[in-house]
């Protein structure tokens, strides 16, 4: 047998020349072989009055669209129609958030809050439920709204402690193997590729040709994955309070170690948001913020640690809840990120630390008939089926270890949420995982504030610097959305980028128009 030849040595030039034509082979072959919607059947949609100022149509799409002629799912589509239709410019796609949250409900509530005069009066507005979320194929993991309560009402928000690490890790697998029973097929393509791939058909189905889109929080994530997806189809994008993308759909080493939860560092943004809060109610002393006190941090701590030792039954205009510390945190992450409600919250959490001495039990019934809500079930379906996790979920407790570490308030509720995603029985092969780098059609507008309670300011002025001539404008305060609270600042400048495509000066920076404990 002859000896191997040695392996030729091209020229250096000639060896550049022959990598750049690879890459340029293999990309192309990769975006050959990724999902695409030109070729699909665009869905008809039949448009009839469901009240609320809508028109709602039930669109038509695959469910897979590896297989643009295999079955088909339904998805809920609502319709606000442009109050001066003589200057028409065409739709506005939105999607406010989640991943889970029903776009329809928003459709039918806070959008005409949210968006401008201007902008209702130029646009048809267009809400899609994404699929599996909402009246859009949904997801359900449990047979009846009775049963999900019986599993979530008996489920901490966030386990302290052995025994309830115990359960929680119970729990998370079992509802992973609940939902596998009942959805079948369904799970495996509930991605955001999937959904930005569904929208790409509405768009076309309302006669535009390219798309102009309002994402908030989880909505943002949405609009830049569609956003590298068709860069081409981006007339105007505004994308407020996301995630940062690339932490989010994270691959290798990190992905594995480190859950999506984590990685995404939403926990350092809402203890930055604690603080403010306990700062500003301070400041505005009891006549305004019911749980003011000379050092209102402390009495916060001082709070976490008596319902820890003991929880407590607390009376609320909403009904009795017991007060734990995993509860009281869970309940005010949420309420962190919209500053309008603070002086409730304050006033619930001042009347939790007056009930510390006194605790009763209290178990919420579920109303017979009560509507079947699958928020929970969606989040965690399409959270699990798109993003790297670690495997074992005896892990989380390391993890949320260290998580509490860095952020001692927010640390563990965040890293728990994503557990069960260590067992989740489905994978979307076509998620989207990267870059979030294409120069789009036209600019891409970010919005963040600066104390975003969910969303890092730091990881928005990374993505935007990421996104060819995107920009960021910001507000100087605290909101998840930024769009969510008053201010007139921001929505002229959001308003003149969606109507006119305008962007606003770099740099720009609005503030609220009421600021926490004012008014």
């Amino acid at each position: 047998m002859a000896p191997p030849r040695a392996p030729a040595v091209l020229p250096l030039a000639a060896s550049r020349a022959l990598i750049v034509a690879l890459v340029a082979l293999v990309a192309g072959l990769l975006a050959s072989a990724a999902p695409a919607t030109a070729k699909v059947r665009v869905p008809a949609l039949s448009w009839s009055d469901c009240g609320d100022g809508l028109q709602c149509a039930t669109a038509s799409v695959p469910l897979d669209y590896d297989k643009p002629y295999g079955k088909r799912i339904g998805l809920a589509v609502a319709r606000r129609p442009a109050t001066d239709p003589a200057h028409r410019l065409g739709s506005l796609f939105v999607n406010n958030g989640g991943p889970g949250n029903s776009v329809i409900d928003f459709m039918r509530g806070d959008v005409t809050e949210v968006l401008s005069d201007k902008v209702q009066a130029r646009f048809d507005i267009i809400g899609m439920d994404p699929r599996g979320v909402g009246e859009s194929s949904p997801v359900r993991c449990f047979g009846s709204a009775a049963e999900q309560e019986q599993f979530f009402g008996g489920r901490v928000p966030f386990p302290i402690g052995a025994d309830e690490t115990r359960d929680f890790t119970a729990g998370s697998i079992d509802i992973g193997r609940r939902c596998a029973q009942r959805n079948g097929a369904l799970l495996a393509h509930l991605s955001t590729a999937n959904v930005a791939r569904d929208i790409d058909l509405l768009r076309r189905a309302v006669g535009d040709d390219q798309l102009t889109y309002a994402g908030y929080s989880y909505g943002g994530l949405l609009g830049i994955t569609y956003a590298n997806l068709f860069p081409g189809k981006v007339r105007a994008m505004l994308l407020d309070g996301l995630p940062d993308p690339a932490a989010y759909s994270a691959k290798g080493a990190i992905a594995h170690r480190e859950p999506v939860t984590i990685r995404i560092d939403s926990a350092t943004a809402t203890e930055r948001a604690l603080g403010f809060f306990l700062d500003r109610c301070q400041a505005a002393g009891p006549d305004a913020c019911a749980f003011a006190a000379a050092d209102t941090r402390a009495r916060f701590d001082e709070l976490l640690r008596r319902i820890g030792e003991t929880p407590v039954t607390v009376d609320s205009p909403d009904g009795a809840f017991t007060a734990t510390p995993a509860f009281v945190l869970d309940n005010v992450r949420g309420g962190l990120q919209f500053p309008p409600v603070w002086p409730d919250m304050a006033f619930l959490v001042q009347a939790t630390f007056d009930a510390t001495e006194a605790a009763r039990p209290a178990v919420r019934a579920v109303a017979a008939g009560e509507p079947y809500d699958n928020a929970r079930d969606a989040f965690l379906a399409i959270a699990c089926a798109e993003t790297v996790n670690p495997s074992d979920p005896n892990a989380w407790t390391q993890i949320a270890a260290r998580a509490q570490a860095r952020n001692p308030h927010f640390g563990a509720d965040w890293a728990w949420q994503s557990q069960p995603c260590a067992t989740w029985p489905a994978r979307d092969d076509d998620r989207y995982r990267g870059p979030y780098t294409r120069r789009t059609a036209n600019p891409v507008l970010f919005v963040n504030a600066t104390l975003d309670a969910a969303s890092n300011y730091e990881q928005a002025v990374a993505t935007a610097k990421r996104l060819p001539g995107s920009r960021l404008l910001t507000l100087d305060g605290s909101a998840h959305p930024a769009s969510f609270v008053p201010s007139a600042c921001l929505t002229e400048r959001i308003t003149s980028y969606l109507v006119a495509r305008k962007l606003p000066a770099a740099g720009a920076v609005c503030r609220s128009d009421q600021q926490p404990f004012e008014g």
